[in-house]
């Protein structure tokens, strides 16, 4: 087994490392703001309109292959 199987074996390792350390740390972001009077929507609306930036150029893309 070479180091390139190796390092492609501990890729979803590392991606679920990364993920999780980004949640943590969007939680603190996130608890400090609030506790420092931010509205409650703010990071709802914030995350809809992310996740629709990123999502949005998928659809439309596979929606014209169809």
């Amino acid at each position: 087994m070479g180091l390139t199987a190796y390092l492609w074996s501990a890729v979803p390792f590392v991606a679920m490392i990364t993920v999780e350390c980004t949640h943590v740390g969007l939680s603190v972001i996130s608890k400090a703001a609030l506790t420092r009077g931010m509205s409650n929507f703010v990071p709802v609306v914030y995350s809809n309109a992310l996740g629709t930036l990123i999502l949005l150029p998928y659809f439309i893309f596979f929606r014209s292959l169809s």
